[in-house]
């Protein structure tokens, strides 16, 4: 997308002289692609880093859940609902007393009122989703 404005523009600019607006184009085109190259090395240097802070933060957030936080209980139905998954690993994620009533979302079909537990709950955790 990027290559093709840049050859409508710079044609349109060349052919009316603008050769200021070319330039800053140009420029401006010039730090977006580094841009997109330094975030491409980060990620491939720092990869183990990366994955390791997803990690604490998944297991936080799911063990967590339910203790006030809506937002983050939020998100977490969001995506077990997506995926179809429950927990980070898997259902026993969820704190000990939890275990007998897991989240609606970590079920498929969830009848009114009916607990999700860990019997009819999503065997395998979000992370291997």
């Amino acid at each position: 997308v990027a290559c093709i404005t840049f050859l409508i523009s710079s044609g349109i600019n060349a052919e009316y002289g603008n050769h200021v607006l070319l330039s800053l184009y140009f420029a401006l085109m010039v730090m977006l692609l580094l841009g997109e190259v330094a975030i491409g090395v980060l990620y491939a240097v720092e990869k183990k880093t990366i994955v390791e802070e997803i990690d604490k933060t998944m297991e936080r957030t799911v063990n967590n859940y339910g203790k006030g936080d809506t937002a983050s209980d939020t998100a977490v139905d969001k995506i077990q609902n997506l995926l179809q998954c429950c927990g980070y690993n898997g259902p026993t994620d969820y704190q000990i007393i939890t275990q007998f009533k897991l989240p609606s979302s970590c079920c498929a079909d969830m009848i009114p009122n009916d607990a999700c537990n860990t019997a009819t709950a999503y065997k395998t955790g979000c992370k291997a989703q």
